[in-house]
C-alpha cells in the first residue's frame, strides 16, 4: 500500500483463463492478459483507483448450431483499455460487513491499440443495517453500459450476461437477449439490477457462517 514510500497502492496482475459456454451460447471462451493498477486515497473513505489493461480473448468451439452472431466472432482478438474507478466505503468491515454503505462509479475506454474500441460505464450502491445486534439487512443496486464506437460493435466477452452468481435464482447468462432461432445467450450492453437480502445466525458464527433469504 506505500508504493515508493508514498501512499499509492500499485500492483500487477497476470491472469489466464478458459471457461465453457457451450450451455449458455454454445462456444468456449480463452483469455490471457494483464494489468497494470495503482490507487490512492483522498481521504480515509474516498478513494480513486487507476487501470490499464491488455489482454488477448479467443472464442473457440462454436458449434455447428451456434447463432450467426457468434460464428461471426470465432478467433482472436486484442483488447487494450484505461479505466478508473472512485469509491465511497462507509462499511464498518469488507469481510463481515455490518453497518454502513458502499458506492462506487467506474469507467473504461478500450482502443489504444488492438481490435475493441468502446467505452464502458459501471455503477454499485450496497447499503448494511443490523438490527438487534444479529440480524443484517442489505439493499444493494447495479447499473452498468457499454457502447463501442469508430463503426465497432461491443463483443460477446464483453457484454452483461445476468444470472448464475450475478442474479441468484437463474442460470448463467439467464437473463437478457438470445438469438430467438438458437436461443443462445447473446449479451447485452446496458443492464441494471437490484435486490434485497437479510442475514441471520445460525450458531455457526465461529465459522463465518451464516443464513441468507433474499
Amino acid at each position: 500500500p506505500y508504493f515508493l514510500g508514498r501512499r499509492l497502492r500499485a500492483g500487477i496482475d497476470l491472469f489466464h483463463s478458459r471457461q465453457d459456454y457451450q450451455d449458455e451460447s454454445s462456444y468456449d471462451s480463452q483469455v490471457t492478459g494483464g494489468r497494470l493498477r495503482t490507487g490512492w486515497n483522498y481521504t480515509d473513505d474516498f478513494s480513486q483507483q487507476l487501470r490499464y489493461t491488455l489482454k488477448q480473448d479467443e472464442i473457440t468451439d462454436v458449434g455447428s448450431e451456434a447463432s450467426k452472431y457468434i460464428k461471426e466472432e470465432i478467433g482472436k482478438y486484442t483488447n487494450s483499455s484505461v479505466g478508473t474507478t472512485f469509491v465511497y466505503d462507509k462499511r464498518d468491515s469488507v469481510m463481515f460487513t455490518r453497518n454502513g454503505y458502499f458506492l462506487s462509479l467506474g469507467s473504461d475506454i478500450a482502443g489504444l491499440g488492438g481490435n475493441e474500441k468502446y467505452v464502458k460505464v459501471d455503477s454499485k450502491a450496497y447499503l448494511y443495517k443490523t438490527f438487534a445486534d444479529y440480524y443484517t439487512f442489505k439493499l444493494f443496486a447495479n447499473a452498468g453500459m457499454i457502447e463501442g464506437y469508430g463503426d465497432e460493435t461491443v463483443r460477446l466477452s464483453n457484454r452483461y450476461f445476468l444470472g448464475g452468481y450475478t442474479m441468484r435464482g437463474f442460470e448463467a447468462g439467464g437473463i437478457g437477449a438470445r438469438d430467438k432461432y438458437t436461443k443462445d445467450a447473446l449479451g447485452g450492453n446496458w443492464m441494471v439490477y437490484s435486490g434485497a437480502e437479510f442475514s441471520f445466525p445460525i450458531g455457526l458464527d465461529e465459522m463465518g457462517i451464516s443464513a441468507h433469504i433474499f
